[in-house]
């Protein structure tokens, strides 16, 4: 292809990117603000936002308590809250547009890939789903740092870049004193992230005036005082889980038009109700997923989504030069999926809605992989601190990424057309559900059945 070709192909899927931005603002458009006295997305979503402190402090309750705060008078909350959400997704596409304009590794392909992604702005839109959730939030702190550590890469001016880190560094620690209190899950869905963004804009603003060996551990040292600082909010919060009355409490105090939209009866339910679940009622969601028999299927949007951000990693400008340099680098950006991932694997023994927690490694691997250069990445298990048992277990896993990272460099630079077109076909085709696949009324009744007899034999035994 010519240049004449090159240029107007950009143009093209440029032109792709500005509708289907426009689409995906006027689908969430019709879910919120077209409809502002009509519950049109869903119930559980809509109650999880309304949790608040009425019954006390409880985990996930700032942000009901914010909406409570400000619709006391409203005969609904429904009305705030869909100016709440559209303003939300707004911001979300302001921001990630923004940053894949500034981005090194911009083309008009990229662009169009990384907003048809499963996880980005196009399929939360078309499928009426997550942009109600409060990790939205999350998103929109991570694309701002993001957008920072983006043009502080590319600064020469010591006082503009240190007026630019500091800002970054400042915002990302305000955020982890926030938003963890919208939802505790910010430890595992987005903090990773937000410490990948903290290691590289501390490496980029590294003084010359430090000590040489100050300067390389002052990186490890903010990331490791960032992600302790969450695993004791982590900690605090999840003594806070509330109880059955405290939901009660919570729910008797809510808006009757609220409390109808949510359940018809007008009884107790929703993400209220769970308001109080301990460690073994949210395993028990993930054993029902299991027994479900579904559960083989949640690696198609796994393995896809996995094989999606790979491939992304190789269309960038950047991703230039022989294959043993775009093998090198992608090994890199494997490494930062796999911890992404690896981060998020609690949330899967401890909720059944992984369609949210797979798009959420998605979200913020792209996000990073347009803020990021390579040799500011880091890794964060490298910021932990690991003994020589740790760093040789590391190594196999390690070598699997490059591996990985040499076929597919081999394959984009046989086979860049095909790769495009894949990803597209997979993005238009393929949509991954928020949550819940369940198993069916008679095999759940079959497995408890089947528990309750394996614990009545072992008290019969015992005795």
């Amino acid at each position: 292809m010519g240049q004449r070709g090159r240029l107007l192909a950009c143009g093209a899927f440029s032109l792709a990117y500005v509708l289907l931005l426009f689409v995906s603002i006027y689908l969430v458009y019709t879910y919120t603000l077209g409809s502002m006295h009509a519950l049109k997305w869903d119930g559980y979503g809509y109650s999880d936002l309304l949790i608040n402190y009425d019954a006390g402090f409880v985990r996930r309750g700032l942000l009901g308590a914010l909406i409570r705060r400000n619709t006391i008078s409203e005969s609904s909350s429904l009305p705030y809250v869909n100016r709440f959400l559209f303003s939300n997704f707004l911001l979300l596409s302001f921001f990630t547009t923004i940053l894949i304009l500034r981005s090194k590794k911009r083309t008009g392909i990229v662009a169009l890939l990384v907003l048809t992604m499963p996880g980005s702005i196009y399929s939360i839109a078309s499928s009426g789903q997550f942009f109600y959730r409060k990790e939205i939030l999350f998103y929109i702190s991570l694309c701002i740092v993001a957008c920072l550590v983006c043009v502080l890469q590319y600064l020469d001016h010591p006082v503009t870049k240190r007026s630019i880190g500091y800002t970054a560094i400042f915002l990302i620690f305000v955020s982890s004193l926030v938003l963890p209190f919208i939802h505790e899950s910010f430890l595992f869905m987005s903090a990773p992230a937000h410490a990948f963004l903290l290691y590289a804009a501390t490496r980029t603003m590294r003084s010359k005036n430090l000590a040489l060996k100050m300067t390389y551990k002052l990186p490890r040292i903010m990331v490791r005082t960032y992600l302790s600082i969450q695993a004791i909010l982590f900690l605090i919060l999840s003594h806070y889980k509330g109880n059955s009355m405290m939901a009660q409490i919570i729910w008797d105090k809510l808006l009757p038009a609220d409390k109808s939209m949510i359940a018809a009866d007008g009884h107790l339910t929703g993400a209220i109700e769970a308001v109080g679940w301990g460690l073994p009622r949210a395993l028990w969601l993930t054993v029902q997923v299991m027994i479900s028999g579904f559960g083989w299927y949640w690696l198609i949007p796994l393995v896809g989504g996995f094989l999606y951000c790979l491939s992304l990693t190789l269309l960038g400008k950047k991703s230039q030069g022989s294959v043993t340099d775009i093998s090198h680098q992608t090994s890199l950006w494997v490494n930062c999926y796999l911890t992404l991932l690896t981060a998020t694997l609690p949330l899967f023994l401890l909720g059944w809605d992984w369609g949210r927690w797979m798009l959420a490694v998605n979200f913020s691997f792209v996000i990073l992989w347009l803020a990021i250069e390579p040799q500011n990445l880091g890794k964060i298990t490298n910021a932990i601190p690991s003994s020589s048992t740790t760093q040789v277990s590391l190594q196999k896993p390690a070598e699997i990424a490059q591996e990985i990272a040499g076929v597919f460099a081999r394959f984009w630079l046989r086979h860049r057309r095909t790769l495009i077109a894949s990803m597209l076909l997979f993005s238009f085709t393929f949509r991954v559900p928020e949550c819940c696949i369940g198993g069916s009324s008679s095999t759940m009744s079959m497995a408890k059945h089947g528990l309750k007899k394996i614990m009545k034999s072992y008290s019969d035994n015992r005795r």
